[in-house]
């Protein structure tokens, strides 16, 4: 039986033929393949120094046609390689039509696609045999080679700067139009997002606290807000809490129902109408959730890629991905200290945020240092657990604050909470006052002071 990996890799000569003799034939068609194609697409070598003498000309502003593509290739001294001079005006009697340029390069493209996922194939197979790795990590790879491939297809790898003050010109008229401050996702928080601009795309933001202060609650809160609000997709790491206690949590927040009622059993009759519309809201919103415990920094990164390649297919594109919390989490493998672990992980989550292009919110612990006298519980960018890489590597750290944690008699602080904005790499750090209405473990922006009169 003949190994499929070792049979002719999928081409089209034909296809290669036509386009490289309409972008010949027409100027018009040429720009449509340029902008469509790479050199390494075509399979055949003649066709390859083709198409970027075509470009190259193109790019000195010269136009390309039989005459100057045969010269560039003679100075160059690979015209014979070619088939000379008469191949060339071949190339143009062969093309059926010149109109059809975008069906011949969608056919060049294809097949080198399929190309590119054999050799991809043929490394991971090489990859499996030698074992260099564990089993987890190669998996990894090689959903980050495919990934990369389908990526790299999506979109072109150079951009120029023309077209970058294009989109910034485009964006700048949009926001205008809008009158809104926000440029990334709104969390819901009003001070936030002036601070921030909203959550950034291929950010990584941290948002830490010492036990019981609200991190979970306040990353929910984002969470509910994005997605029932806003109606974007959010997938939602809960490492520590269950489904039920997740489920609750969101139901009571948003249905404002008194959740220590709810888990002792008692829960009024009238509420069961606001509890049920509210459910129904919840269940259509585009809010996911994974209770895997104790996973890996590569299965959450796996299960990332397959979330945000499946929303993308149904054209409704992830978000945010949220992670509760970071400290649960495990490295890729054996490593020779906890810092390392923790290194690798965040370094990981930064490059998943960069490769899937959405802002990426980890929770993490503070150590106990903030609870030393004198501090009062506030909490400092060097308080983080296991800091150095986590401070390197976030975009953003915020840490959340409630003094009556510490002062359960004290009245004035009741309900009273601080996110504190401690680095922000694109833009300046600060306090933002919130409440925290401890009954529906729910974080809200404070209301607005009566004006005085």
């Amino acid at each position: 039986m003949v190994d499929v990996l070792e049979q002719l890799p999928p081409q089209s000569r034909e296809a290669e033929v036509a386009v490289l003799g309409s972008m010949l034939a027409e100027k018009e068609s040429m720009l449509k393949a340029l902008d469509l194609l790479r050199d390494e697409d075509f399979y055949d070598e003649a066709h390859r120094l083709i198409f970027t003498a075509i470009r190259d000309l193109h790019d000195k502003n010269v136009t390309p046609d039989v005459i100057t593509v045969g010269d560039s290739l003679q100075k160059l001294e690979r015209l014979a390689d070619v088939g000379g001079q008469a191949y060339l005006f071949q190339l143009t009697s062969l093309v059926p039509s010149a109109l059809h340029v975008d069906h011949y390069a969608k056919i060049v493209r294809e097949k080198s696609i399929l190309r590119q996922m054999i050799s991809i194939s043929r490394t991971v197979a090489a990859d499996c045999f030698t074992q260099k790795d564990e089993a987890q990590e190669l998996l990894d790879n090689a959903q980050q080679l495919f990934f990369t491939l389908a990526q790299s297809r999506s979109s072109r790898g150079m951009t120029a700067a023309s077209q970058l003050m294009q989109n910034a010109i485009s964006a700048l008229e949009k926001l205008a139009e809008s009158n809104k401050y926000i440029t990334g996702l709104p969390t819901g928080f009003k001070e936030l997002d002036k601070l921030t601009s909203g959550l950034q795309p291929s950010n990584l933001i941290i948002v830490a606290g010492r036990p019981s202060m609200g991190k979970t609650s306040i990353c929910l809160n984002i969470a509910e807000h994005v997605a029932i609000k806003e109606k974007r997709p959010v997938v939602f790491f809960s490492l520590e809490m269950s489904d039920q206690e997740i489920g609750l949590k969101i139901l009571c927040s948003q249905a404002k129902i008194n959740l220590r009622n709810v888990r002792e059993g008692f829960l009024a009759r009238k509420s069961w109408p606001t509890i049920t519309n509210v459910a129904s809201q919840i269940a259509s919103a585009p809010l996911f959730f994974d209770f895997t415990t104790s996973p890996s920094v590569l299965d959450i990164r796996s299960a990332s890629r397959r979330w945000a390649h499946e929303l993308k297919a149904k054209g409704d594109p992830l978000a945010l991905i949220i992670i509760d919390y970071l400290q649960l989490m495990k490295g890729s493998g054996p490593m020779e200290s906890r810092q390392q672990e923790i290194s690798e992980i965040s370094r990981s989550l930064k490059g998943m945020a960069r490769e899937l292009q959405v802002p990426v919110i980890a929770l993490s612990q503070l150590n106990r240092r903030p609870e030393e006298k004198g501090r009062e519980g506030r909490p400092q960018l060097s308080d983080l657990r296991e800091s150095g890489a986590l401070e390197q590597d976030a975009d953003m750290v915020a840490a959340i604050f409630r003094e009556e944690v510490y002062k359960r008699d004290d009245e004035s602080v009741k309900g009273k909470a601080k996110l504190f904005v401690l680095k922000q790499r694109n833009g300046p750090i600060g306090d933002i006052d919130l409440n925290f209405l401890s009954e529906f473990t729910k974080f809200v922006d404070p209301a607005p002071e009566e004006e005085a009169f």
